[in-house]
């Protein structure tokens, strides 16, 4: 009798864990494919910058920019060196900057301390992946490690960030009009090693305020936007115990809507964040991890459940991914390589609909990316097809669906949510800066479809 009841508990505990497991997505990413090796690469990024639809790969290191035509399958075809010889580059944003449509990208060139006219600069695209030379925005930084655009003076187009380590600077400049900036204005010079920054709406007052960290105070704070027009007020702490953070971005890795907070610190080898109540207050310090020598962090959805999970890399060895439970708690490490890994970045590669992973290695000079090879679980909820209207779009967005849609999400690339709706196929989209958005819209079957849509 008992020995029958213990194998029918056995046989209920295993039937238990096969449902289980069934009812998650099973991710696994497939073997590194190198995409180049060429330099000591320090930073990534994907944008589609021939207008073919699919997501190319840039990519720099010490006096180089080069991007990498994608064939839309992942194969890497063509390479275009943009410039070389300029000084380093430590950090990658792609953006249109001159309001014409198409995605130009931004940077840095550093000559090396103690220069103290080091530059931002970007590189117009001409709609077909064709740069011109460098167009100077500042020559007033000292070691730029982070550069960030987005509309900080509520006036439609990209105004452009940096952070920069010598001179202890997080600064902004005025896009005034067809990629034309104005001169330098400063929001700290007091951030010890300024080394990152970014921009998005922290107290959910609909302008976008700014996010700065320090390497060598090791602090991390974020400035508002007072007016919505660029006056940012003193500095906010989040933290003082983030030793040498690299690069810090905001998400909503909780699901309640605001943006959280989320870094890599190489000096105590965290990967991390700190949670949002709405109105830019922050709670304790939530570890993710700890990753010898930190170097970045990327918030993305790679299992479809409609949360964000991180992947991280770091200078020892690791690049790692980490499975959102939805409320912000993250599973056990999942290393997907021990190389070294400078840099991370995340995009659909392939056109399978399924985020993969792009990574950057200086001591092993590659390029290189993972392909997300993982099947949807039983869970998963059923695709909806869906129309947009127009788009590009200038003011307003309409939804066309054959079933009724129940909510509607436009965002960013790094997860950041710009506009949440409920029970409308109509959304005013006057506010968002000009560039390509994600919409996702969820119907009253809970089916989900995302489509990408270009803002004048």
């Amino acid at each position: 009798m008992f020995k029958n009841l213990y194998t029918r508990v056995n046989l209920l505990t295993i039937l238990f864990v096969i449902i289980n497991q069934l009812g998650y997505s099973q991710i696994v990413f497939g073997d590194e494919q190198v995409i180049d090796q060429a330099i000591g690469f320090v930073h990534v990024h994907t944008g589609d910058l021939d207008g073919d639809g699919d997501e190319d790969a840039v990519a720099c290191g010490f006096g180089k920019l080069i991007w990498y035509e994608n064939d839309g399958l992942g194969g890497f075809i063509n390479t275009q060196v943009i410039v070389s010889g300029e000084g380093s580059m430590q950090s990658i944003y792609i953006t249109d900057l001159d309001g014409d449509d198409d995605l130009d990208i931004l940077t840095e060139s550093n000559q090396g301390y103690p220069v103290d006219n080091d530059q931002v600069v970007w590189f117009k695209n001409d709609g077909s992946g064709n740069f011109g030379s460098k167009i100077i925005i500042t020559d007033q930084i000292n070691t730029g490690h982070c550069v960030f655009a987005s509309d900080l003076d509520g006036d439609g187009d990209s105004d452009v960030l940096s952070a920069s380590v010598y001179d202890d600077k997080i600064a902004w400049y005025e896009n005034v009009g067809n990629g034309s900036f104005g001169t330098q204005q400063i929001i700290s010079s007091t951030t010890d090693g300024a080394s990152t920054v970014y921009a998005s709406d922290i107290d959910g007052d609909g302008d976008n305020d700014i996010i700065a960290g320090g390497a060598w105070d090791n602090t991390l704070s974020w400035y508002e936007n007072i007016d919505g027009q660029g006056t940012f007020g003193s500095e906010n702490l989040i933290s003082t115990t983030v030793d040498l953070i690299q690069f810090a971005y905001t998400a909503d890795l909780d699901g309640d809507y605001d943006q959280d907070v989320y870094f890599a610190a190489m000096g105590n080898n965290k990967i991390a964040w700190y949670q949002n109540d709405g109105n830019g207050n922050f709670g304790s310090l939530h570890l993710i991890d700890y990753e010898t020598n930190a170097t970045d962090v990327f918030a993305q959805d790679f299992d479809n459940d409609n949360d964000l999970d991180i992947v991280s890399t770091a200078d020892a060895g690791t690049l790692s991914w980490f499975e959102n439970n939805g409320t912000g708690e993250f599973g056990e490490q999942i290393i997907i390589s021990s190389n070294d890994n400078r840099s991370v970045y995340s995009a659909d590669l392939n056109g399978d609909n399924k985020n993969d992973i792009l990574t950057a290695s200086y001591y092993q000079e590659k390029l290189s990316w993972y392909v997300n090879t993982g099947t949807a679980g039983m869970n998963q909820n059923l695709t909806t097809d869906f129309s947009i209207y127009p788009n590009p779009a200038f003011k307003y967005l309409t939804i066309q669906s054959d079933a009724v849609i129940k909510e509607l999400k436009i965002f960013n690339s790094f997860g950041q949510i710009y506009i949440y709706v409920t029970d409308t196929s109509k959304v005013n989209i006057s506010n968002l800066n000009s560039g390509i958005y994600m919409v996702k819209v969820t119907d009253i079957y809970g089916n989900i479809g995302v489509k990408k849509i270009i803002k004048k």
